[in-house]
């Protein structure tokens, strides 16, 4: 699977979101809505999610529609990048570079941060991994 894809197609939600002004979006990129529309989700103290990832590249300044889809929930292919192998099953949480990286289970703050599960192990040479996307605690 290459970064972006998804695995299954059933029970994925899709939604069309608004990319937020003069934003960048990457293709696999985990996103999440500022209100003034999508941006890279990155570690922020009031960022909770929900957390989506990208179905397409978007270059704010080349294009002139700024809707893109996204999955909402789905098994799906995304940006990670993993601190030390992470086991199938685990939570993920959003990194300072915006991708997902394994939660840190000893914090009593981060809980917040989950924006996935591993599906696969995951290793510290990966730059992509297959997660579940959708709403966690």
């Amino acid at each position: 699977m290459a970064v972006g894809d998804v695995k299954k197609e059933e029970n994925l939600i899709v939604e069309v979101f608004t990319v937020a002004s003069a934003v960048d979006i990457e293709l696999g990129e985990i996103v999440w809505n500022s209100g003034s529309g999508i941006i890279a989700a990155t570690v922020h103290s009031t960022v909770r999610g929900p957390y989506f990832m990208a179905r397409k590249e978007h270059d704010y300044s080349a294009e002139t529609d700024h809707d893109i889809p996204c999955v909402v929930v789905g098994l799906v292919d995304a940006q990670v990048t993993p601190s030390a192998t992470i086991a199938k099953g685990r939570y993920l949480e959003i990194e300072s570079d915006g991708d997902l990286d394994i939660l840190d289970y000893t914090s009593a703050t981060g809980w917040y941060e989950i924006a996935a599960i591993s599906m696969d192990e995951l290793l510290t040479t990966d730059t992509h991994g297959l997660v579940l996307l959708g709403t966690f605690p």
